[in-house]
């Protein structure tokens, strides 16, 4: 009888030593997986969160008021650095030309200035700044064909130099009632010749831009920045609103604002119809019948629009937002309909029916708001007002003993309610959304590994089944 052969069923040597190897390149390899998962997160959420912005250890000097006058002498300050494209650079001189058409009408001058590493951003003819010129008749041709010449530099020049930019103007030998600083980054680079990163902001390029701006203030200059973000990515995007109040001031929206190269035109705009163009109404209603009204009763709203500003508004509007109000109508306007020049006023009228509903209120509320175009042909300028009147119910209780006395103004929301304890003092403000980034950053973390480790088991799994 042949003996059986035990030794074909048994694993070689080497098979055994391949089977207690597998399981732990299995787990290599999960490790391998897991931190490459880790790596892959944790770049995420480094990348979603803003670099530090830099603060300048030279004091911001406060920026100067512009005095109540439309006769205005204005600097423009252009950023040609490399950041802009060609088609940019179009939009751009195209802005500025239309910016300027627009100002026809205006006792405003205008000055161009550009900059990159250097300022000017190179020393052709036609990057050498224009002085003040008047926007009316030879002067816009003038201007017309300095703008369509400014050229961005080489490379190399490229950078974005906000210490020389000030400088030039400081330097430029005429005074200025306002610069409209117009840029499309972070500072870079400080100094001549350029000094700095380059590519970022650091401590002795932010010092020198509020330096330099601090001069052109101290001289009653008034900086307004206009930051075109086309080109910022979202944390460069959150560093110019730390960079720009330093060399300006504080107040987005007055000291600075944000636009994009394709509004750029009625953006500067809007800062001269600031001080050029204005409009206001007041508003006065009465029960017609006089005395306490009630639902049903007839009250008669009267306006007064007037031009506050210094110049022409066409299409002067009235617009009343109570939902049944009648149609507005017009008194005698002073030359043409719709039309009104500086310190010119027209009157208006309309007629409401009291409500249940605004008995049940105790009150008429009335919101109404004009708008006329100035000659810019910008945006709108626009006034507002409010008023009040009030309402009997028929059984005097609202007025009396309701909402106004004991409901909701004295003791409930407003004292003890969310304003108190809620969102605002303990919630999501203080405590939740912004405290949560890092859990969430951990908890991406964590399912990462988890789900690392998960691969890893399985391929061990496989790996004894294959042994």
């Amino acid at each position: 009888m042949t003996p059986k052969n035990h030794s074909q069923s048994a694993p070689a040597p080497a098979e055994q030593d391949g089977a207690r190897r597998r399981a732990p390149r299995a787990v290599r390899r999960a490790v391998a997986v897991a931190g490459a998962l880790c790596f892959a997160v944790g770049a995420t959420l480094t990348a979603a969160t803003p670099a530090s912005a830099v603060v300048s250890t030279v004091t911001p000097a406060p920026n100067p008021a512009l005095t109540d006058q439309c006769e205005l002498d204005v600097a423009v300050s252009i950023d040609l650095s490399n950041s802009i494209s060609s088609q940019q650079l179009d939009a751009l001189r195209s802005g500025l030309v239309e910016f300027s058409q627009s100002l026809e009408e205006y006792p405003v001058r205008l000055a161009f200035h550009n900059w990159a590493s250097y300022a000017p951003a190179t020393s052709q003819a036609s990057n050498q700044p224009l002085g003040l010129t008047d926007t009316s008749g030879a002067g816009l041709e003038t201007i017309g064909q300095h703008v369509d010449g400014i050229q961005r530099p080489g490379t190399m020049q490229g950078g974005t130099n906000w210490d020389r930019a000030f400088q030039a103007l400081s330097g430029a030998g005429e005074s200025y009632d306002a610069v409209l600083f117009v840029t499309d980054g972070n500072p870079t680079q400080w100094g001549l010749p350029p000094r700095g990163l380059g590519n970022a902001t650091d401590q002795a390029t932010i010092d020198a831009a509020v330096t330099s701006a601090n001069q052109v203030k101290e001289a009653g200059t008034r900086v307004i920045g206009v930051g075109v973000v086309d080109n910022l990515t979202h944390s460069e995007y959150g560093l110019f609103h730390e960079h720009m109040p330093q060399v300006s001031g504080p107040q987005f929206g007055d000291d600075y604002l944000e636009v994009d190269f394709a509004r750029l035109r009625n953006a500067l705009i809007g800062q001269i119809d600031k001080q050029c163009a204005g409009v206001s109404v007041e508003k006065n209603g009465l029960f017609v019948e006089g005395g306490p009204g009630h639902a049903g009763d007839d009250v008669r709203y009267e306006f007064t629009v007037t031009n506050t500003g210094a110049l022409t508004l066409r299409d002067v509007q009235l617009t009343d937002a109570l939902e049944g109000i009648s149609e507005i109508e017009y008194g005698e306007w002073p030359d043409e309909p719709h039309v009104l020049a500086p310190g010119q006023s027209v009157s208006a009228w309309a007629t409401y029916t009291a409500t249940d509903a605004d008995a049940d209120a105790g009150i008429i509320e009335n919101h109404v708001t004009v708008e006329g175009t100035p000659p810019s042909e910008g945006d709108p300028v626009t006034d507002e007002d409010e008023h009040e009147l009030p309402v009997e119910s028929t059984d005097g209780g609202t007025e009396d003993g309701g909402t106004e006395d004991g409901g909701t103004e004295d003791g409930g929301t407003e004292d003890g309610g969310t304003e108190d304890g809620g969102t605002e003092d303990g919630g999501t403000e203080d405590g939740g959304t912004l405290a949560s980034t890092g859990v969430t950053g951990f908890a991406l973390l964590a399912i990462a590994a988890v789900a690392a480790l998960s691969v890893g088991l399985v391929l061990v799994r496989r790996s004894r089944v294959r042994a």
